[in-house]
């Protein structure tokens, strides 16, 4: 069973000149670090490399793209069909296995591993984003609570959004299966720069959502208050809102036709706008403890016409402008936190008229 509780701040890939955002944490004598190598294409998700096992032995395991989001998994039923198993469109279908190919440190060396999951419960659709047989390029989407291993408590997940992107997760030592032997790799390092401060923004755990104080110069409302962090968002150099949303905070799409726009076995009008602010709570200073606010202004928005529901989203690819180094970590008390170097001119003291 795969559950989503996580890390004691963890960092080994980004440090400041001083003291590192977010202080290294051996992993405990029974459980090993692995570090997953992620590539990123144009508008594709941060991918990773691995197999999925044959339905029957005497075939070969196919290898596989594995694209990774916040929360939502997803597969194509050709996908699926290529790998001897048959499934229903709008359905969930569990996949019994899945293997993960990653690096981590065997006996002191460097080394090739597997981790294999099991059970992994994806979203069965027929075409995904334009394509029945992958999701935005990767074979198959899995949600970050699904490269867990561990009980909850134990496993500890971080992940980073730079040009050498790595997901690192802690197993059991007993669940690391060496392959092969690994050159060692070095973790990048990032020197803020004089112009900017170091920041914490805390999400809500499982669905990796901001605090929002106020979007297009309004305070955050009940309905809306929420702005969710999409990983898979990686070259969308803006938000995504939906009508719902905008109608809430009295934002008008800019002039000009909506845009037809295939997703997940559904076609949306996508039109584009332009919000006065976003304002998302954060902490700084000593220990990071310090409240601010962290500030987007003149915001770039996708707006989804067809989307019923109230949704505001932004990813690595529009976070990134603003935020140096951002690192996704999860604590062992559930609670995702994003750290990063912000420029001073993206925060705003909380005081500070909303």
């Amino acid at each position: 069973m795969i559950r989503f509780a996580l890390l004691p701040l963890v960092l080994v890939s980004f440090a400041s000149a001083a003291e590192p955002l977010v202080k290294p944490v051996v992993p405990a004598k029974t459980m090993t670090r692995v570090d997953f190598a992620l590539t990123e294409g144009n508008g594709k998700p941060f991918m990773t490399a691995g197999f999925v096992p044959p339905k029957m032995t005497k075939d070969q395991p196919a290898a596989v793209k594995i694209g990774l989001s916040s929360s939502y998994p997803m597969v194509t039923v050709l996908a699926l069909k290529h790998w001897g198993y048959d499934a229903v469109p709008g359905k969930l279908f569990t996949l019994p296995s899945l293997i993960l190919v990653g690096e981590a440190k065997v006996m002191g060396k460097p080394a090739q591993v597997q981790i294999k999951l099991t059970n992994i419960a994806l979203n069965v659709v027929k075409t995904a984003f334009g394509s029945d047989e992958n999701v935005s390029g990767a074979d198959l989407q899995i949600s970050l609570p699904q490269t867990l291993l561990a009980p909850a408590g134990q496993s500890e997940l971080w992940m980073t959004f730079e040009d050498n992107a790595v997901l690192q997760v802690n197993y059991p030592t007993a669940a690391v299966k060496k392959t092969g032997p690994a050159e060692e790799r070095k973790p990048a390092e990032a020197t803020p720069d004089a112009d900017r401060v170091p920041v914490k923004l805390t999400l809500t755990p499982g669905d990796f959502g901001f605090s929002m104080v106020a979007f297009h110069g309004k305070p955050a409302v009940a309905k809306a208050k929420l702005c969710g962090f999409d990983v898979s968002m990686t070259a969308m150099n803006l938000v995504y809102v939906t009508m719902p949303t905008t109608r809430e905070y009295m934002l008008k799409p800019d002039d000009g036709d909506f845009a037809v726009v295939e997703g997940a076995d559904r076609v949306s009008k996508v039109g584009k706008g332009t919000a006065k602010d976003l304002r998302l709570t954060a902490a700084t200073g000593a220990g990071l403890k310090l409240p601010l606010d962290l500030y987007f202004e003149t915001v770039p928005l996708n707006i989804d016409a067809e989307a019923q529901q109230f949704a505001i989203y932004l990813g690595p690819g529009y976070f990134k402008q603003f935020v140096q180094a951002p690192l996704l970590a999860v604590g062992s008390d559930g609670i995702p936190r994003l750290y990063g170097y912000a420029l001073k001119g993206a925060t705003l003291d909380p005081k500070a008229k909303k």
